[in-house]
């Protein structure tokens, strides 16, 4: 049939795809989590421009601290659309908005948040909320289906630290939205209990 020198070449093509495939693979994931981040910096950007136009903070969701979900979050819905506040010149960005939740939407089932959290170590919103006297953060907060991105993009990120530390993390949320929430750390933010 063949000959030896037909079965080494074939031989060699064989683990030529095998090594090229597992490193598309590699470069696939890589490139996911880099245009997540990429993202996350433009979320921010949009935060950031949105302050220096109307010289204000997002409003938060609640001011009434017992409404700890609502407290510690953002109104990031006004990225997107004009409330009515003086020096807007937006959208930043182009995300649809959920007017029930207040915030912006990534795709037709994912939100995005901005949290008001700690740097300290925490995997989940509950556990990082920013009380009185504590330094705070906004942290982009998105949620996604599955954690399958997680770990490619606290491997760039923070050098895989994990999902409870640096400024890169994850957690399952559990409950009505029964999925993952990634937390991405942006600047300091005033603590609303000081």
């Amino acid at each position: 049939m063949f000959g030896l020198d037909a079965r080494i070449a074939l031989a060699i093509f064989g683990a030529l795809s095998v090594i090229s495939g597992a490193s598309l693979h590699s470069a696939i994931k890589t490139a996911r989590a880099t245009a997540f981040i990429t993202e996350m910096k433009e979320v921010d950007k949009a935060w950031e421009q949105y302050y220096l136009d109307t010289h204000e903070q997002l409003q938060q969701k609640s001011t009434d601290p017992t409404k700890v979900g609502k407290f510690y979050t953002l109104r990031t819905i006004d990225l997107a659309v004009d409330n009515g506040i003086r020096g807007w010149n937006g959208p930043y960005l182009n995300y649809e908005s959920n007017s029930f939740t207040a915030a912006l939407m990534k795709d037709s089932e994912n939100l995005i948040n901005l949290a008001i959290l700690t740097n300290e170590s925490w995997n989940s919103y509950s556990n990082g909320l920013c009380t009185s006297g504590k330094q705070c953060y906004k942290w982009i907060s998105v949620h996604q289906e599955t954690d399958h991105l997680a770990k490619d993009i606290d491997a760039l990120i923070d050098n895989n630290d994990g999902d409870s530390s640096g400024n890169f993390r994850w957690s399952f949320s559990g409950g009505l939205l029964n999925k993952y929430i990634y937390y991405f750390k942006g600047d300091t933010i005033q603590n609303p209990n000081d």
